[in-house]
Order: C-alpha cells, then structure tokens, then sequence
C-alpha cells in the first residue's frame, strides 16, 4: 500500500485479502476476486506483480 493515503483521511483504504505472494506481497486468487465484487468502486488503483 502507499502510506502516503493513509496522511489523507477522507481516503478510505481497502486491502481485498487473499493469498499474499511472499515474493511481491500482492493479494491474489479466488478470496481476493470475491471480496471487491460487493464493493462500489469510484476511483481505483491497480497494482501489478512483475
């Protein structure tokens, strides 16, 4: 995550879980697809692993 958002609080930061990458610490897999289904994104920052 980028701890500068976290300085902001009117900015809501949401971390989707599932399972972490130990090599990039990214969220991946099924968990992680499932938990932003039911959210309402206005703005979005992807991440990618390389």
């Amino acid at each position: 995550m980028v701890p500068s958002l976290f300085t902001h609080p009117q900015i809501e930061v949401i971390h989707v879980g599932g399972a972490v990458d130990p090599s990039n610490g990214s969220s991946e897999g099924r968990m992680a697809a499932d938990a932003i289904k039911g959210i309402n994104i206005d703005l979005f920052f992807p991440s990618t692993g390389t």
